[in-house]
């Protein structure tokens, strides 16, 4: 019976498995033009963004575009349906440039400049600019970790993925299997983190580096991230962690059986 109850356990296990796509509701910036949100697999909305060339994007109970550079529009500010509201951010706010992506801890946004690599931290609406550390020159991806106050950043056209804490140490990296463009976040309801690779296909990976599934094409992605709102908000287990409970469910359910027919 135990050897049966473990084998079933296993095989829906297996079945969830291959269900691809994120957990939570996944925002990226298409070519800086239109917004995409992909959950499970499939891309359940999408809209054009208001004044072009918004590649940054953060995501927080609403979504925040910066543009990346000179001469590059303004970001916008959009309900998480994708309605306007009606609030622009001027380009170049606080005097940094060249930024593709962003991420935001629910009091400030954090970007990197893919010319300098200096990390940059800014209040909610991109103003008021304070560089915190280095990351090295054609730094692009960047999102944060609540689980330890931490940046995980990666560079355009790399596959190594750098996590850092907001002093600048790296506390460690792993190598992705190809290499990215951008899209870097953290889907906090189970601390996975996604890229969109060269291919614009959207990967996922453990934080200790393990690959876990490949999700959409959704196109040509640099920055990408889940709302911050659900972070601590029905964390589900890690998908490294989804078979040990499967089997120890099954195992307490024929446990308790056992003990009632024995009764």
């Amino acid at each position: 019976m135990l050897k049966k109850a473990l084998a079933t356990a296993a095989l829906l296990l297996a079945g969830s498995a291959a269900l691809a796509g994120p957990v939570g509701n996944y925002y990226a910036s298409v070519n800086g033009q239109r917004i995409v949100v992909v959950q499970g697999n499939s891309m359940v909305n999408s809209w054009a963004a208001q004044n072009g060339c918004e590649w940054s994007i953060n995501v927080y109970n609403d979504v925040r575009t910066n543009p990346a550079g000179t001469n590059c529009g303004a970001g916008a500010q959009y309900t998480l349906g994708g309605s306007y509201a009606g609030v622009n951010y001027a380009e170049e706010v606080g005097g940094y440039q060249d930024t593709d992506d962003s991420t935001t801890d629910g009091s400030f946004n954090y970007t990197v400049s893919y010319n300098t690599g200096a990390v940059i931290r800014t209040d909610r609406n991109f103003a008021g600019a304070t560089t915190l550390f280095n990351a090295g020159s054609s730094s692009l991806g960047i999102t944060y970790d609540e689980t330890d106050n931490s940046l995980w950043i990666i560079g355009f056209g790399s596959n190594l993925l750098r996590h850092y804490d907001m002093s600048g140490t790296q506390l460690g990296s792993f190598a992705l299997a190809g290499a990215v463009t951008g899209g870097l976040a953290l889907d906090h309801l189970d601390q996975t983190l996604w890229v969109v690779d060269a291919g614009n296909t959207m990967q996922q990976y453990s934080k200790t580096g393990q690959h876990l599934q490949t999700g959409l094409t959704i196109g040509y992605v640099l920055g990408g991230e889940f709302d911050f709102a659900t972070a601590n908000v029905g964390r589900l287990p890690e998908p490294a962690s989804l078979g040990l409970l499967g089997v120890a469910l099954a195992a307490l359910g024929l446990s308790r059986r056992k003990a009632r027919a024995a009764v």
